[in-house]
């Protein structure tokens, strides 16, 4: 074979190598998409015209359509929703004074403040509402917020703004950032979760500049994204001994360092009374009852 016979094989070879690569990406692609929409479908399918209604929507239900859409379809934008609905609370007036007074916006505490934070909601939109822990992350909100608002430095307008932006920053960031929008049964359900066997505390999975209770395992502390992580001048799980409490959180002290003990008694009363509410049959018959929890 000549050397211009060679040439074009190579050439008909790598033509092929790269046509059997935009098949194999595009036939991905396809594939997922088919999968999504079937999910989709599957979500909307106990609510099609003829079926239920989604007055008749409970709150089981719903809790199931919210975390397949937390974990499964949306959950940058969930994430990122919640940063948002924080942010937007800083700008309140009320809010970023409050925040000034007590320290929580500084270098220090202000990380571990949106972190805290950010589980919190995190616990009340994606557990069971009967689950001990999603009582618990009500009852220690409440807890967090009691004394502020006993003296009208946080007023229940500031708490309704924050807590209705977390909706509407979800609406929002899915309608603007993500691949489809949300369907209606998905927008009424809207109105790896075990201890660390070791510590018997939870540990969070998200991982930012500051490693705010991150198991250290070798992956998050030399794995890619901590390596990236580094090249930021951010820290990583582990760093700094405990000082980012890489044992993970319990719900019943989580919050600023001054409160980080006290509460206990205030939240159980409070666990009792969020549990003997029960169930509801429709997700938003706790706000039409004058609960906003």
């Amino acid at each position: 074979m000549d050397f211009t016979g060679l040439l074009c094989t190579l050439c008909t070879l790598r033509c092929n190598q790269w046509l059997a690569i935009v098949i194999v990406f595009i036939s991905y692609i396809a594939l997922v998409g088919l999968l999504r929409y079937r999910r989709m479908a599957k979500i909307e399918a106990p609510f099609a015209p003829g079926k239920k209604d989604l007055s008749e929507m409970t709150v089981k239900e719903a809790h199931a359509i919210l975390n397949q859409l937390q974990e499964l379809e949306f959950p940058h934008a969930f994430a990122k929703a919640r940063k948002m609905a924080l942010l937007k609370a800083g700008g309140i007036p009320t809010m970023s004074k409050l925040f000034a007074v007590t320290g929580q916006n500084n270098k220090r505490n202000s990380g571990k403040r949106a972190v805290d934070t950010e589980i919190v909601l995190r616990e009340v939109q994606s557990k069971p509402r009967d689950s001990d822990r999603y009582a618990s992350a009500v009852a220690r909100m409440n807890y967090l917020h009691a004394r502020y608002r006993r003296a009208n430095k946080i007023t229940d307008n500031d708490l309704l703004h924050t807590l209705g932006d977390g909706l509407a920053e979800i609406l929002n960031v899915v309608e603007r950032e993500e691949w489809r929008k949300l369907t209606d049964v998905e927008k009424c359900a809207l109105v790896h979760d075990i201890p660390n066997p070791e510590t018997r505390l939870y540990n969070f999975q998200r991982k930012t500049l500051q490693p705010w209770y991150v198991r250290p395992t070798f992956w998050s502390r030399w794995g890619l994204g901590a390596l990236l992580v580094r090249a930021l001048g951010g820290k990583v799980p582990g760093s700094r001994g405990d000082r980012y409490q890489p044992g993970g959180y319990d719900l019943m002290t989580i919050g600023p360092d001054p409160q980080k003990e006290h509460g206990a008694e205030e939240m159980r009363s409070d666990i009792e009374v969020i549990k003997a509410r029960g169930l509801a049959t429709c997700p938003f018959s706790q706000a039409k009852s004058g609960h906003f929890e």
